[in-house]
């Protein structure tokens, strides 16, 4: 016959009995938690989506905006460096990833070939791509074609990528500590797995919104009457401030061109005004 000291059975009942004070509150409605003993354990266990439910988004960065950004960003610069350096052209615009540009004088046309190819980025992020050019330039007649490079194509969707997926992360966390899932899938797509949240209105709602930074002047060349009535000249759109108490909502024309876009940014922190003590944001570029 196997003999069991009491020690040993004093210490296995002593465990079975730890173990049932710990995983107890799991069992225990919420009502009836807030007036458990302080002393005794609260903690629950988090349960993934398998086993209490929760919502399951599947994510698709836009991906061909981004590209249409960029573009419409370097048509606002090669307007700019054409009327500075006195270049007549004509049917300046973009198309996806491409643009093009036809100039008038086509005596001119290596000036401005040259004056273009200063202003396309750089593509950088790896050993192989440092030194090259986010576009391929090509003339044909008078007419400039800018198209954008497969190389900086790879370099802008994995940025767009991570920043979307670090985004989705911190808007989650306003929901409270679920224990998300956010995972990449593919080459555009977010997988996001949040347990416990029964209503995906709620998590689509957060994630639906747009969050893009961009830096654009006021455009004060445009008519107030015509923007009083919603008309904005080329290259501009109207658009509306928020408005605060001490200061009514306004009607703006905003050029489109973007100086300086979000990708830009390195660095941001909150801040305190040292002359009133008011919160600022500081950010830094690169």
């Amino acid at each position: 016959m196997l003999h069991v000291s009491n020690w040993t059975r004093i210490s296995v009942a002593i465990v079975l009995l730890a173990g049932f004070l710990i995983v107890l509150p799991n069992a225990l409605p919420k009502s009836v938690l807030e007036r458990y003993p302080a002393w005794l354990p609260h903690s629950t266990a988090s349960l993934g989506l398998d086993l209490q439910g929760g919502s399951y988004i599947l994510l698709e960065v836009g991906i061909d905006q981004v590209y249409k950004d960029q573009a419409e960003s370097l048509v606002g610069d090669i307007r700019v460096a054409l009327r500075k350096a006195h270049i007549s052209y004509k049917d300046l615009g973009s198309k996806a990833d491409t643009v093009t540009v036809t100039i008038i004088d086509t005596a001119r046309i290596d000036e401005a070939r040259s004056l273009i190819n200063g202003l396309i980025p750089t593509v950088g992020g790896s050993v192989l791509s440092v030194g090259g050019k986010a576009y391929d330039i090509s003339v044909n007649g008078g007419t400039i074609t800018l198209h954008m490079t497969d190389t900086y194509k790879v370099q802008k969707k994995e940025q767009t990528v991570e920043q979307s997926i670090e985004v989705v992360r911190k808007r989650i966390d306003e929901l409270g500590t679920r224990e998300p899932t956010i995972e990449r899938q593919g080459d555009d797509r977010i997988i996001v797995q949040v347990p416990g949240l029964s209503d995906p209105k709620e998590l689509i709602n957060i994630l639906k919104t747009t969050a893009k930074m961009t830096f654009q002047l006021v455009d004060e060349t445009a008519d107030p009457a015509q923007v009083a009535r919603g008309i904005a000249p080329i290259g501009s759109e109207i658009l509306k401030t928020k408005g605060t108490p001490e200061r009514p909502p306004e009607t703006l024309a905003i050029q489109k061109r973007i100086l300086v876009s979000g990708d830009r940014l390195t660095d941001a922190a909150q801040s305190f005004n040292s002359q009133n003590g008011g919160v600022v944001v500081t950010f830094k570029f690169d």
